[in-house]
Formats: structure tokens, C-alpha cells, sequence
């Protein structure tokens, strides 16, 4: 975490190593591809729309091309569902400990952190984009994923808007 802040400081991108990182990481690298990890409970209402939402058919291909999608389970409070070992180290070391879920990052195969869930840093994380302001900085933060497409940035973005 420390790193992290002395990252931002420095005006250098963060770069972050984690066990739980190190195989996403290098199938990213191998595919030329972000990694997109995502914090999550079962008994989270938003996380759950988070995922069913990317995971829409019509979305899913397009999220696919770009990412590779990282679930860590934390908090979990359903003792048949286990907590990822490892998660709450990386959700900490991401800066999202205190932030709630779901949270979530993008990450260039190189460990440089591209964006995360926070909106304005400590304590405006979006969790899963309902409210325009949200969905606005959900735009802001594919904005920054080089490996997404600008009509696939469209379609993403859009997802979480309300029907009607």
C-alpha cells in the first residue's frame, strides 16, 4: 500500500505483485490482454449485479477480448462458500480494504494498476455502477483500458444504464 502512495505521489503509475496476481498476470501478458479483478460476496446484492451484468452474453464476449476476469471472495459469511485465500492481503495492498464490495481494478500484464473502483481515491468507491455519476466514472475507468475497443467501451458502459 505504502508503494502504492509513493507511486501516486511520484506521478509513476503503481505497480502491485501479489501470489494471487501471478497467473492472470502472465496468461494477460500471453493473450495482450488487462486484468480485470473484481472483490465479491455472495451475499452482495451489487456484486452480484456487478457479474450478472458483464456476464450477459452480449456483454460477456466483449469484456472477454479484453480482460482476464479475476473474482476474489471476501467477507463471506456463508460458510459452504470459502474466502479466497490470499484476497483480503490484495484487497488491502489495492487500497480497497476499507472501501466495501464490490471493488474492483484493472491491471496491465505488468503489475502497472490502470484504475480501480475509486472515483476521487479513499472512500469513493462506485461498487457496481447504478447512479448516473457512477456509470459516469465506470466510462472514465474502461477509458483507461487500452486493451478494450471504443465500441466495446460503448457497449460496457451502457450495460448499467437503466432500460427506458
Amino acid at each position: 500500500m505504502l508503494a502504492i502512495v509513493a507511486a501516486v505521489l511520484l506521478g509513476t503509475p503503481p505497480k502491485i505483485s501479489h501470489p494471487l496476481l501471478t497467473a492472470p498476470l502472465a496468461r494477460a501478458k500471453k493473450e495482450k490482454k488487462t486484468v480485470f479483478v473484481a472483490f465479491s460476496a455472495s451475499w452482495c446484492g451489487p456484486c452480484r449485479k456487478l457479474h450478472s451484468t458483464l456476464e450477459k452474453p452480449e456483454n460477456e464476449k466483449l469484456f472477454k477480448k479484453a480482460f482476464v476476469d479475476v473474482e476474489i471472495i471476501v467477507l463471506e459469511t456463508d460458510k459452504k462458500i470459502p474466502n479466497t485465500v490470499g484476497g483480503l492481503d490484495l484487497l488491502t495492498k489495492l487500497g480497497g480494504a476499507e472501501e466495501g464490495i464490490p471493488f474492483f481494478a484493472a491491471i496491465a500484464p505488468d503489475g502497472t494498476i490502470l484504475a480501480d473502483s475509486r472515483r476521487d481515491g479513499p472512500g469513493t468507491n462506485i461498487g457496481c455502477p447504478m447512479a448516473p455519476d457512477e456509470i459516469a466514472y465506470w466510462d472514465t475507468f474502461l477509458s483507461k483500458v487500452p486493451t478494450l475497443r471504443p465500441d466495446a467501451r460503448k457497449t460496457l458502459v451502457a450495460a448499467f444504464k437503466p432500460e427506458g
